[in-house]
Formats: C-alpha cells, sequence, structure tokens
C-alpha cells in the first residue's frame, strides 16, 4: 500500500511540474505575439519618420497588466532602427 501512495504522489508530482511548465510556456508565447503585433506598429511609425508611440495599446503599453513594453525611438545611435524592450517577463 505504501508502495502505491508512494507512486501516485510521484505521478502527481510530476502532473503538478508540467502544467506549471505548459502553463509558462503559453504565457511566454502570449508575450512574443503581442511584442510582434507592436513591433510591427512601432516599424510603421517609424517608415512614417514619427516617434514610436505604443498609447493605442492602452494600459500603458503594459501587456496583461504586468509586463511593460518600452520602445527607444533610436537604437545604437541609428535613427533608423528601434528597439522594444519587455520588462518583468519571468
Amino acid at each position: 500500500m505504501l508502495g502505491v501512495l508512494a507512486v501516485a504522489g510521484v505521478l502527481s508530482i510530476g502532473g503538478v511540474a508540467g502544467y506549471r511548465y505548459a502553463m509558462d510556456k503559453m504565457n511566454a508565447n502570449d508575450i512574443i505575439n503581442e511584442v510582434k503585433k507592436r513591433a510591427v506598429t512601432a516599424s510603421q511609425q517609424r517608415i512614417l519618420g514619427q516617434n514610436i508611440s505604443l498609447a493605442e495599446y492602452g494600459d500603458n503599453g503594459r501587456i496583461k497588466g504586468i509586463h511593460t513594453v518600452t520602445a527607444t525611438n533610436d537604437y545604437a545611435g541609428d535613427k533608423g532602427f528601434f528597439a522594444l524592450t519587455v520588462s518583468a517577463v519571468p
């Protein structure tokens, strides 16, 4: 009986760890997809010669209310490039 309980415990711990991994992976994919959308918007603004403004996304540029996306209008001193930085990514 102790053997059965030990096996059940190991399987349940493995299941919880697998579930947590899958949820983290899903959240990471959501963040990546959202940043890609914002990169398209930023590149269109740069093509038009505008400064990057991600205000249309609301919530102060946050993804899911946690991860903040900030834009740099010139990257490495070149006005033709930009950078998007995401903070608080686990």
